[in-house]
């Protein structure tokens, strides 16, 4: 009877166990930001295609939206394992794979790394932001005016050799309203061509950069989530505004003080030496630095310390059970 038990409390914990592992929650990195009246936020963006076989476009407007599902925890796999660095082309075949249900990889490569991307993005979930607080619908209220500049395709030469399917652009966001406006742009924004006829790409936020107006920009996330970073980043440019002040010159405090002179009693003697006092160094309060403008980073992974706490509570559960059991064994 006290074998069976243990066996039935065992099988619990494990189901709790693989719960924590088969769910593993990501958020996208959504950035809230938030742009002063006139200023200017500057988003770099890497994009990549979502229907293959049409060319990539020479232009493209948005954001639209977000894309579907499938797509977004594609790249957001992508970004996770890193090989949206390392390894686009497996990148871009997962996007395509989760957008069309087709890798279109090359037979002599195969598409083993996509492919694991594609597992990996269907045990994660997607925490949505707000509608009201996207970028698109913000547009609508015409307090922004909003540009792609700097498209540049990136040529992969041993793929699909002078047919990109990825690039390189930057979302400028400015002001144009007399108040402070806060938007949100997700990971995984749509743009649409200029043409139909070609890509609509899905677009990956890299590094926030603001700060091109006065006062300064300031963004309360590049990138927010349990399984990525999140960094806050300082305005990079407004000279006039943000000039460095020194609040304090510097100030000897303590010269050397000759305190009594040598006198000549009987031999010339120095009955007190110079003394230096040592007082605080000068201090000079410089102008703040500007924090470092960091990319949006991914890891640390959610499910791992779901597993262990979860793992935890299994084993404490176990040994109450083995201890009460074995009472109740031992009183018989």
């Amino acid at each position: 009877m006290i074998n069976r038990r243990i066996i039935f409390a065992y099988l619990a914990v494990m189901a709790l166990v693989w719960a924590g592992i088969a769910t593993t929650t990501v958020s996208a990195k959504d950035a809230s930001i938030t742009v002063a009246a006139g200023d200017t936020a500057r988003i770099p963006l890497r994009l990549w295609c979502t229907e293959f076989g049409k060319p990539f476009p020479k232009a493209v407007s948005g954001p639209t939206g977000r894309a579907p599902d499938p797509v977004v925890k594609a790249l957001l796999a992508a970004e996770a394992k890193g090989t949206t660095q390392s390894d686009p082309f497996e990148t871009q075949l997962a996007i395509w794979k989760a957008a069309d249900g087709t890798f279109h990889d090359t037979p002599s490569e195969g598409h083993a790394v996509a492919q694991q991307l594609i597992t990996d993005s269907q045990t994660m979930t997607i925490s949505s932001a707000p509608a009201s607080s996207m970028l698109e619908t913000i547009m609508a209220q015409n307090t922004l005016s909003v540009t792609v500049e700097n498209l540049t395709p990136v040529n992969d030469t041993a793929h699909f050799s002078g047919n990109p399917y990825s690039g390189k652009a930057d979302l400028v966001v400015k002001n144009t309203s007399s108040q402070s406006v806060t938007f949100t742009f997700v990971d995984g924004a749509l743009f649409k061509p200029a043409s139909n006829s070609d890509q609509i790409l899905i677009a990956e936020p890299l590094a926030l950069q603001q700060g091109t107006g006065t006062p300064a920009a300031t963004g309360t996330g590049v990138a927010t989530g349990t399984s990525v970073a999140t960094g806050t980043t300082a305005a990079t440019s407004a000279p006039a505004t943000a000039a460095a002040t020194s609040t304090t010159a510097a100030t000897n405090t303590a010269a050397p003080t000759n305190t009594v002179a040598p006198t000549n009693t009987t031999a010339p003697t120095n009955t007190v030496a110079p003394t230096m006092t040592n007082t605080p160094a000068p201090t000079n309060t410089s102008a703040p630095t500007p924090a470092p403008q960091t990319a949006p980073t991914t890891g640390g992974n959610p499910g791992d310390a779901s597993f262990f706490i979860l793992f935890a509570v299994g084993l404490l559960f176990v040994s109450s059970g083995v201890l009460v059991l074995s009472r109740r064994n031992i009183k018989r």
